[in-house]
Formats: C-alpha cells, sequence, structure tokens
C-alpha cells in the first residue's frame, strides 16, 4: 500500500474535516470509504476500519504493520491523539503534503523541457555516426545506452538520497551534515523545529507531564539530532532542572528558539511563545520548499548541457582522430 504527496494531502484534509465536524475516527473512516476513493486510498481505508473494529487505537492503526506512513507521521498523530489535537495534527500534515505535491510538480513540469533537450541532443549527435559506415541498429543501441546511463545515474542518486534521509532519521550525526547543506538543509531543519513546537505545545496545553512532552516533541520532530538532544536533558529536567536552559547546553537547538523557552517559561507565555515558533518555522520551511522548485529545474538543466557538452567534446575528439587517420591514410 502507498499514497502519493497529492493522496497523503487528501487523506489528512478529508480526515480532519470529518473530526472538525464530530464524528468518531471510525465513522469518519467509514464515510470516507463511501466517497468511493481511488484503490490505494480505498485499501488504507479498509485496513483503518478492520483495525478500529479489532479496538486498535488511533495510533495503533497508523503503525499497524503494511500501513504506508512514516514514524514522522506516526510520532505525530500519536501525540495529537493524546493530547487530543488530531485536528491540528491532520491540517500541518495537509498543508505539508500539498505544498511538497505542488512542488513536485513544479520541478516535473520545469525539468520537461531540458529532459526533451537531452532526447533531441543524444539523438542529433548520433546521426552523423550513420554516415561513418555505422549501422541503424547500432545506432540506435548507442543512443539506447547513453540515455539508459543518464537515467540509471539519476535513479541511484534519487534512491541514495531516500536512503540518507531514511538514515539521517535515527543518526545524530548524519542529521547534522544534511542541516549543513545548502537550502534542503534548512528546509529539513525548520519543519523538524516546527514539529517540535507544534507538538512541545500541544502536550502541554493538554496537562502532560514536561518530561512525556519533550519526548512526543522530539519523536514527532524526525529529527534524530533533536531526539540524542532531549533524551540527554530528560535526566537533569527530571531532576527539577528549567527545560530552556538544558536545551541551550544541547546546541542542537537555534538560539532564538532557546531563549523563546526561557523567556516563556520565567513569565508563563511558553504556550503563546510555542505556537508563534512552530508558525514561524513552518513558514520559514514553506518558503524555502517553494525556492527549492525554483532552483531544482535548473540543477537538472545544467546536469543535462553538461551531459550534452561531454558528448559534443567526445564526438568532435572522435571525428578528429578519424580524420586525421584519413589524412595520414593519403599521405
Amino acid at each position: 500500500m502507498s499514497l502519493s504527496l497529492a493522496e497523503r494531502s487528501r487523506f489528512y484534509d478529508e480526515l480532519g474535516k470529518l473530526l472538525t465536524a464530530g464524528f468518531p475516527f471510525l465513522r469518519a473512516i467509514e464515510t470516507m470509504l463511501s466517497a468511493k476513493p481511488r484503490h490505494s486510498t480505498r485499501r488504507i481505508l479498509e485496513r483503518f476500519q478492520t483495525l478500529a473494529l479489532n479496538n486498535s487505537n488511533i495510533t495503533e492503526s497508523f503503525s499497524a504493520p503494511g500501513m504506508p506512513f512514516s514514524s514522522m507521521e506516526t510520532a505525530l498523530i500519536s501525540a495529537c491523539e493524546l493530547s487530543g489535537k488530531l485536528v491540528r495534527g491532520c491540517d500541518f500534515l495537509t498543508r505539508y503534503y500539498a505544498r511538497l505535491d505542488a512542488v513536485q510538480g513544479q520541478i516535473l513540469r520545469r525539468a520537461l523541457y531540458p529532459i526533451l533537450m537531452l532526447h533531441f541532443g543524444v539523438v542529433l549527435l548520433s546521426l552523423p555516426k550513420l554516415f561513418q559506415g555505422h549501422s541503424l541498429g547500432g545506432v540506435l543501441r548507442d543512443i539506447g545506452l547513453q540515455l539508459g546511463v543518464f537515467y540509471l545515474f539519476g535513479v541511484v542518486a534519487y534512491l541514495t538520497v531516500r536512503a540518507v534521509i531514511r538514515m539521517a532519521g535515527s543518526s545524530a550525526l548524519l542529521d547534522r551534515l544534511l542541516g549543513m547543506l545548502p537550502l534542503f538543509g534548512g528546509i529539513r531543519r525548520s519543519l523538524a523545529l516546527s514539529r517540535f513546537c507544534t507538538t512541545y505545545q500541544m502536550q502541554l496545553d493538554a496537562a502532560v507531564n514536561v518530561m512525556d512532552s519533550l519526548d512526543a516533541a522530539a519523536r514527532a520532530s524526525g529529527s534524530a539530532r533533536i531526539s540524542h538532544a532531549i533524551r540527554a536533558s530528560l535526566p537533569e529536567i527530571r531532576a527539577g532542572e528549567a527545560v530552556g536552559p538544558q536545551l541551550a547546553e544541547t546546541g542542537a537547538f537555534p538560539t532564538e528558539l532557546v531563549r523563546s523557552l526561557v523567556i516563556g517559561e520565567q513569565t508563563g507565555t511558553l504556550d503563546a511563545d510555542l505556537l508563534q515558533a512552530a508558525a514561524d518555522y513552518e513558514a520559514k520551511a514553506l518558503r524555502g520548499i517553494d525556492a527549492f522548485g525554483d532552483w531544482m529545474p535548473k540543477i537538472i538543466y545544467f546536469i543535462i548541457v553538461g551531459f550534452l557538452a561531454w558528448n559534443i567534446i567526445s564526438a568532435a575528439k572522435s571525428s578528429t582522430e578519424q580524420l586525421n587517420k584519413l589524412i595520414d591514410t593519403d599521405l
């Protein structure tokens, strides 16, 4: 079972609307099923229905084997269920996946021209081989090989990036290294901090104790660096130390967020400060996602231009060598 970005956004949007209207989770799922969704969504909803009828709670349903939800989604939903703020979690995930889907579509649309240019350029550069005595089958195989190498490189790069991102969910070092990357690192960090602040605020608002609130917020952040920092700070916090100064010691949180936590704890404005910080980091991440959508097609364009330039140079070098051989033979 799997869901596209658009399907995920639609799923959380519909679920959030039904929960806002007062529908219990099981009835909300049954209502979504009655709308005859697409096959992938229907299978997931049927699985939710079965689990709910077997007395599984919402968190258990999201984290059940075979369900297509990430650990970040499951942790966020778990924290929202515990705090009674499930609608807020659905709203956050709706916006998050809707923006990712929009950016993905933007990248694909803008990458269409350079990809077409790649195919046209490879074919055009291979045509002279027909006049050099190569067979049509050999030229077609050469074209297929060049395009295959390029697409293989793209698939390997994509899978590698996904694997690294997945590993960063459990490796604080890798998480820190990814955070240093231009643009992408900032987006990832801002989203993690937004989820942390949102979840921490919801837990405190529901009167969950500080230790459990921090633990839930760390898991919902999806950041190994934040989770590691929270685990390292919990013994001192459990002993009575204030949260803000302890988090400042870890170096895992931005100075402005630590200052908000310290001031908020002392003045009683922590709830409002966390809400503001969550909104600020989410807005920052969304601006970064938009910028990523602008730059990624340009990066693809330059990669393709470089690939074609290399082919042109190789073809020119080959033609020059053949011409020199002909001149030497005539002499």
